[in-house]
């Protein structure tokens, strides 16, 4: 694995991912995709501060990228309530970001889900990770891994 890309670095699990990357001899280049700086340096870093709305610019940070890691999710608290701009975070971005690698000759996309993942749920967060599961499955990514932890402990 030479290049690889992070959505949703600043993050718990996107940061200790990165942290594990970054001490990794077989990765050469991490390119870090983020909403807000990050102030984490190394000579493997590109860091692409970007607007997750553009993209154009989205589908560019992406180039290159063998491998995509995808761990960007917000809170309730941290949209205010807002589902559409939930929906926008937890969906739009992940689905657009395994497109992307897709259409970039990406061979593997990682997306950190949740524990109960389900399309068919009443349960909103659950069925809006179920319908990015879904999604991301039909793609035709050669390889797709979710991981699905349940409740997020640490410092954030």
């Amino acid at each position: 694995m030479k290049t690889v890309t992070i959505i949703g670095a600043t993050g718990l699990i996107g940061n200790h991912l990165l942290q594990l990357l970054i001490e990794d001899p077989s990765i050469e280049k991490i390119n870090v995709i983020v909403r807000k700086p990050l102030s984490v340096e190394s000579p493997k870093i590109t860091l692409r501060v970007i607007d997750f709305s553009d993209t154009v610019s989205f589908k560019q940070a992406l180039s290159g990228s063998d491998v995509v890691f995808c761990a960007i999710g917000t809170t309730m608290k941290k949209v205010k309530g807002d589902k559409q701009a939930y929906y926008h975070i937890d969906y739009d971005i992940p689905v657009n970001a395994a497109l992307f690698c897709k259409e970039l000759g990406g061979s593997a996309f990682l997306l950190v889900s949740a524990i109960g993942a389900n399309s068919q749920s009443s349960n909103f967060y659950l069925k809006l990770k179920g319908e990015v599961e879904n999604k991301i499955r039909s793609l035709g990514i050669e390889s797709v891994y979710f991981f699905r932890p349940s409740i997020l402990t640490g410092n954030r």
